[in-house]
């Protein structure tokens, strides 16, 4: 099951669906979030982006049903990003919690502003990725090494 936001989320309403966004990523099960370049992700400065992994997140701290939020590189992306992994992986630690939604951007300002609001409203405000533990890469990066290893095999 394939569900992308910009076609499903009615652009001109925004407002009425988001609060939805998190029951959908629940629904759905996983939320992949495409990392190009690897050593600074568009993706990680666009606030939808962020959004959608902050209720990823947000799910997995919860006892209930959660949503796995999986990395995809293109495949030189990803030959770049496990040698740094194996070269220097406080520079993969840094990339990967150095994003912050209080400084993303969005195609409408209106929608920043909407799902800032909305943080506000239902998460008590927005912190850095570094402080959230949901978020925190260090735990994880072997594992998605490995994940990412298994995606991208080669033909």
């Amino acid at each position: 099951f394939l569900w992308l936001d910009l076609a499903v989320l009615r652009q001109n309403a925004v407002g009425s669906d988001i609060k939805h966004i998190g029951e959908i990523i629940v629904s759905v099960g996983k939320v992949v979030i495409v990392l190009e370049p690897w050593s600074a992700p568009v993706s990680l400065g666009r606030v939808w982006c962020l959004f959608e992994v902050m209720h990823t997140a947000h799910s997995a701290s919860l006892d209930e049903v959660f949503a796995d939020l999986q990395l995809a590189l293109p495949p030189q992306e990803l030959n770049d990003f496990l040698r740094a992994i194996d070269e220097d992986p406080g520079e993969v630690r840094r990339v990967l919690s150095s994003f912050d939604c209080r400084t993303a951007q969005a195609t409408r300002v209106h929608d920043r502003d909407l799902i800032m609001r909305f943080i506000a409203d239902c998460f008590g405000g927005v912190r850095s990725a570094a402080s959230t533990p949901a978020l925190q890469p260090a735990r994880r990066l072997q594992r998605a090494r490995a994940k990412l290893a298994q995606a991208w095999v080669s033909p």
